[in-house]
């Protein structure tokens, strides 16, 4: 059955795009587990590594799953559009993220926000490593009219900052609860933003940047 997934004339190309969806599909996969059975179900190991450290709280892990789905390569007509409603969704949502904590008199406790009655909440290096992710597919998507080099660069940065990041959260995370950016920073946010941001990088096709939308002459 054809799904509209982008056949590719070179075999490099083919492989790479595999890796990346098989990449793509594992942080769907866990952010919605996350989501689903670990807040929902109260499975904790699903939402932190251990118990003094911080979790992945809804809010985050619905955008990754969003995102995430976004990425995939499935370029026709019903697949397209879907990508589009699941980037857009991501996007309100990390909207809500941003503001709601200012636009409320005082400390907000919601359940994407914190998970509800939990002491943990949103990093800010979270929230700008979700719109870093957000830029390659808007940009193959034909939403941010830039270069589609960007669909490189930008990933390709996110994917080496996620990894410094991931290693740092993993060895010293003490350290890291008292970094206001890196505060309620989850390992394994910082690890499914690695995976997805290599996914974004293996993606790039530089014989198919000229065909994008938003291409510089």
């Amino acid at each position: 059955m054809d799904l509209g997934i982008r056949k590719n004339t070179m075999p490099h190309h083919s492989h790479a795009d595999g890796f990346a969806a098989g990449l793509i599909v594992l942080v769907v996969a866990v952010s919605l587990a996350s989501l689903m059975v670990g807040w929902g179900a109260g499975v904790e190991w699903l939402v932190r590594v251990s118990e003094r450290r911080s979790a992945m709280v809804p809010g985050p892990a619905l955008c990754l799953a969003l995102i995430a789905g976004s990425s995939l390569l499935f370029d026709r007509g019903p697949y397209r559009a879907a990508r589009k409603v699941a980037l857009a969704g991501a996007l309100v949502i990390l909207g809500f993220m941003i503001l709601a904590p200012h636009l409320a008199d005082g400390p907000l406790d919601t359940w994407l926000l914190s998970g509800s009655g939990t002491a943990d909440g949103v990093s800010r290096a979270a929230m700008i490593g979700l719109a870093l992710a957000a830029v390659a597919p808007a940009v193959r998507l034909g939403l941010f009219p830039v270069s589609g080099e960007w669909q490189f660069h930008i990933p390709l940065f996110g994917l080496m900052v996620a990894v410094v990041i991931s290693g740092l959260v993993a060895f010293d995370p003490l350290t890291f609860e008292t970094l206001g950016l890196f505060r309620h920073l989850s390992l394994i946010e910082a690890v499914l933003m690695s995976l997805l941001f290599g996914a974004q990088v293996l993606q790039h096709h530089p014989d198919e940047v000229a065909d994008l939308p938003g291409r510089s002459i």
